[in-house]
């Protein structure tokens, strides 16, 4: 039977684990973001070099539609990663408590285990003693 303390030293670990996870999730999306961006200024520095062979394009306006969508585009990626940074510091800060609590009930639940052993090491020795004492009663 699992005592209170080792269930709470599951749950914690639960609870560690979930927010590594969830950095680690943050983390990927993250660099994700940073290489859509990345793409984004390729295509831009890349129409700007066809300035001088994108005379079709010119012509239609399709430069100015093509840079401007990627303005946009690029602009909605940099909100993004914003908001997805100023997360990921609020999951460092829950992580970082998280694996602290978890150490803690760790190092409780060790404590605990080795109380209890030692415990029933002196209550084995306790009954050997007494068995011992029965038995060279009786001879």
């Amino acid at each position: 039977m699992k005592t209170v303390l080792s269930q709470l030293e599951s749950i914690q670990e639960v609870k560690n684990l979930k927010s590594l996870r969830d950095l680690q999730e943050t983390a990927l999306r993250e660099a994700d973001l940073r290489q859509q961006i990345a793409t984004l200024s390729e295509h831009r520095n890349a129409c700007h070099a066809l300035e001088s062979d994108g005379q079709v394009m010119k012509s239609i306006g399709a430069d100015i539609l093509w840079l401007a969508w990627i303005d946009r585009r690029q602009s909605e990626l940099t909100v993004e990663l914003a908001k997805l940074l100023a997360r990921k510091e609020t999951l460092k800060i829950k992580s970082r408590k998280d694996t602290g609590r978890h150490a803690n009930i760790e190092e409780l639940a060790d404590k605990e285990r080795e109380r209890v052993k030692k415990h029933r090491a002196r209550l084995d020795l306790e009954r050997a003693i007494d068995v011992a004492q029965v038995v060279a009663t009786y001879r």
